[in-house]
């Protein structure tokens, strides 16, 4: 159990607040990438609740620093969907069939039967740490998303990695279907991505959520600092990723 690991990554947290800022410009040919990516913003609040449904699941195996630090998380997912909201509403971007379509997948997630710790350590590793970076490469400067989507990694970064080190100290596992489930969600985010360059290469986002899941790694992802994510249950308290 690596009790110190929690305690230390709760002081590492840093406020902020939630900045109400104009839409931006994105990029040619990302418009409904980015779309889908905003719309998959209502798992956030679900993430909260998987985390109380897993602290109940797990009430007598948790110590008090890892009830305090999923608390803080489940507390970071309300400003999350608060500042997601307010993203969306300023690109407004989004088709009512975009919305429907994320409303199902969210449904999925919910009704898949990993444990709930271990569907929020999948989703946070292998799905936000490709969302997030696609807000920042795919949108212009001056536009919310950017600074949205900063604030809300250097979060993530925490959260993935108590929620995998959690897993594994909960004795937890992946299904092959939660893998898929991953995927296919990553899937229905890029399927009409289609910008030039490096960053609007949907193949390229996808290998990156793959080996983020299979390896902890994205090495197409290294020069943003963003791609690093030790493997599932591998995760130790000197090795932490590194999300910027």
């Amino acid at each position: 159990m690596q009790e110190n690991f929690y305690k230390s990554q709760l002081n590492k947290k840093t406020s902020w607040r939630v900045v109400k800022g104009q839409a931006g410009a994105v990029m040619p040919g990302s418009e409904r990438a980015i779309a889908r990516a905003l719309e998959l913003r209502i798992l956030e609040l679900e993430v909260a609740e998987f985390l109380k449904d897993g602290s109940k699941r797990e009430l007598g195996k948790l110590t008090p620093d890892m009830v305090a630090v999923i608390q803080s998380n489940i507390d970071d997912e309300v400003k999350h969907d608060e500042a997601l909201n307010h993203a969306a509403s300023v690109y407004n971007l989004a088709t009512s069939k975009e919305t429907s379509d994320a409303k199902y997948i969210c449904r999925e997630w919910i009704d898949h039967p990993d444990h709930p710790i271990a569907k929020t350590a999948v989703m946070e590793s292998s799905l936000f740490f490709v969302l997030l970076p696609m807000f920042r490469f795919l949108t212009a400067k001056g536009g919310c998303l950017k600074a949205t989507s900063q604030d809300i990694s250097n979060d993530v970064n925490i959260h993935a990695a108590v929620h995998r080190q959690m897993s594994k100290d909960l004795g937890l596992t992946v299904s092959p279907s939660l893998n898929k489930l991953r995927r296919d969600t990553v899937d229905w985010m890029l399927a009409d991505l289609n910008s030039p360059g490096k960053w609007g290469s949907r193949e390229m986002w996808m290998r990156s959520s793959d080996s983020l899941f299979e390896k902890g790694i994205a090495p197409e992802l290294a020069s943003t600092g963003s791609y690093s994510m030790p493997a599932f249950f591998e995760i130790r308290s000197d090795n932490l990723p590194s999300y910027g």
